[in-house]
């Protein structure tokens, strides 16, 4: 009897019950009768329905990412039939739209999402705006990939609308402010590239962002292994973003600190102090023979203005492999600057020297002819300080009147 009292409350409920709201989506009557069955159960037991809400959108998710449109649009539109104050579900509803090459309805779910996102801005006591939600929606996204995926669709509309510049600029904004990588950014640029006839880099965008998502499925595999985080920081000094490649190398390092990985740290960072650590620590790691290390360290101390430690680190380069032509400038300018000028010439004199520099060290030994016929030569090239050169014209020619 129990049983039948409690059916008759329920389609008596269901004949007065206003859905969560009408816009246009489509319900089966067989949908609408579970939602209210499920909604007035919840109303007699204190059931959740919220609960159903996050299940249809995880659901929804999972058919997203498989490609399958149908089966995602229909589950988000039940998510937001048990609630619509989730601002996924309309992002979901945009890609959705998207894929279907509905751009207004696109940019009309996206304003919708946006506009619920902007409903749980708030700012604290100090002044700051933070964002406040049902914890419980947020067991498979945060508010920051909310953020991202928010800008992806910016710029993915902004590609189908054929507004390049804007595309770009929504993904500058992730690449300069975003806290993990996503692919699926560095696939969008790939197409901005494209559309801006870079052939070229869009290739190597797309090849990049693959190679780091076979990784990083390594590394899930062996997260002990050094060398796929030295790949991964490779691939991401490819693409200019440091800020990663310095994580997955200071991980090879914390691994097993190589002089290589030591060494390519030193191509991301900036503080000298740290430069000259880890440049040291390479040398200490390395075999003896080990002609790379002293390259770098060599260059340091040159560009440091060190030049007696750098001609030594370079002559041990040579000693252990490097070929003499390769550092021919480097050495040159190391001899220059400590006033060896019948040194510096023998390797300004090699092919592919500084030209500037091999002017200078000829006027310097008083051979003005040959300083003034290389100057006059490069006086108008922007690599080469004109104001500077024409001073040494002046210079040579006062000289050759004497």
């Amino acid at each position: 009897m129990k049983k039948y009292i409690i059916l008759i409350m329920l389609l008596c409920l269901a004949n007065n019950f206003s859905f969560a709201i009408d816009n246009g989506i489509q319900i089966s009557e067989k949908d609408k009768k579970i939602y209210v069955m499920r909604k007035t159960t919840q109303e007699l037991y204190g059931e959740d329905v919220i609960v159903y809400h996050i299940c249809y959108v995880e659901k929804a998710q999972k058919f997203l990412k498989k490609g399958d449109f149908e089966k995602a649009n229909k589950y988000i539109n039940l998510a937001i039939y048990y609630y619509d104050k989730n601002p996924l579900t309309y992002l979901i509803k945009s890609e959705i739209n998207l894929h279907n090459n509905d751009i207004k309805s696109a940019k009309l779910n996206l304003q919708k999402a946006c506009d619920i996102r902007d409903t749980n801005i708030k700012t604290n006591k100090n002044g700051e705006y933070i964002e406040e939600y049902n914890n419980r929606l947020y067991d498979s996204y945060t508010a920051e990939t909310l953020w991202v995926r928010i800008l992806k669709l910016y710029a993915k509309i902004a590609i189908k609308e054929n507004n390049i510049e804007l595309a770009e600029d929504y993904i500058n904004e992730i690449r300069e402010n975003w806290k993990y990588f996503d692919s699926e950014v560095t696939l969008i640029y790939s197409k901005i590239l494209e559309a801006q006839g870079k052939h070229d880099a869009s290739y190597g965008y797309k090849t990049v962002s693959y190679s780091i998502q076979k990784a990083n499925n390594e590394i899930n595999k062996h997260p002990n292994n050094a060398e796929l985080y030295y790949d991964n920081a490779y691939a991401f000094s490819l693409m200019d973003e440091n800020e990663f490649a310095l994580r997955y190398i200071n991980k090879a390092i914390e691994i097993s600190p190589k002089s290589e990985y030591l060494l390519f740290k030193v191509d991301l960072i900036e503080d000298k102090k740290e430069i000259l650590k880890l440049l040291n620590e390479a040398v200490q790691l390395s075999p003896i023979d080990n002609a790379q290390v002293y390259e770098y360290r060599g260059t340091y101390f040159m560009e440091d203005g060190q030049y007696e430690k750098a001609l030594n680190d370079f002559k041990k380069a040579i000693q252990y492999g490097t070929k003499e032509d390769e550092l021919a400038n480097s050495l040159g300018i190391c001899y220059f600057e400590t006033g060896n000028y019948h040194e510096a010439i023998k390797y300004f004199s090699k092919p592919d020297c500084n030209l500037g520099y091999k002017a200078d060290t000829l006027m310097e030994l008083g051979k003005y002819q040959e300083a003034l016929d290389i100057y006059y030569k490069i006086l108008n090239n922007p690599d080469y300080n004109k104001d500077a050169i024409l001073i040494n014209i002046k210079y040579c020619k006062n000289h050759m009147k004497k």
